[in-house]
């Protein structure tokens, strides 16, 4: 009986893992659409999406991100674990080693469906060089050259502008400009958007510092 019911669910997952596959696939060759995406997921669909999510994130005080990558790299190195266990410790567990396995492509097929629906499609819609026009402009390497040179003097001139004061500001007044910073720029660029800014310490900070990320 017990032996009907793991058939039963192996299949289940074999089935749900096409299906995904296929979703997946559909899903990678809306790259060759990025009007249709453009129009009815970047423009309609998302805006929606990204609201909720921030709206339920907003109320978190810590980085829901940084929880995601954490559980994901245990699970991980939990799966690899319970194989390399049941393969050369444990033999002879064919059936638990089968169960492993489709629970992680299933796992994996549905974390990347909910990626790319949740954020990830809009790495399909239409180019920013082509919604801004800057397509149509030719330019030589000398040219970008000339122009990163201007930025890097422009850079350097502002961070000598740097009152030494600034420098010993404590993370919540940085945060707080920064906000200050974003509400402008949306009430100058996107007056339509009235969400809230809302800016997190990472869980990871001295580890991302050390890598310089």
């Amino acid at each position: 009986m017990i032996r009907k019911i793991r058939n039963n669910s192996s299949e289940i997952k074999l089935v749900l893992i096409f299906v995904l596959c296929y979703l997946i696939l559909l899903i990678f060759s809306l790259r060759n659409y990025p009007d249709i995406v453009e129009l009815y997921y970047s423009d309609i669909v998302y805006p929606s999406i990204s609201t909720v999510l921030r709206f339920i994130f907003n109320k978190i005080p810590f980085s829901i991100g940084d929880i995601l990558y954490l559980l994901i790299v245990l699970a991980i190195l939990i799966v690899i674990y319970r194989l390399f266990k049941l393969s050369f410790i444990e033999k002879g567990h064919k059936g638990k080693r089968r169960e492993i396995i489709l629970n992680m492509v299933l796992s994996f097929e549905i974390i990347l469906v909910l990626f790319y629906l949740c954020w990830a499609l809009n790495y399909f819609r239409i180019p920013a060089s082509e919604r801004l026009e800057l397509s149509k402009f030719n330019y030589t390497n000398a040219e970008l050259f000339q122009l990163t040179s201007i930025f890097i003097d422009s850079a350097n001139n502002l961070r000598s502008q740097i009152k030494p004061e600034q420098w010993t500001q404590n993370d919540t007044n940085i945060f707080s400009e920064s906000t200050r910073s974003i509400r402008e720029l949306q009430i100058t660029y996107n007056p339509d958007n009235h969400s809230t800014p809302k800016i997190k310490f990472s869980l990871f900070s001295p580890l991302m510092n050390y890598f310089g990320t």
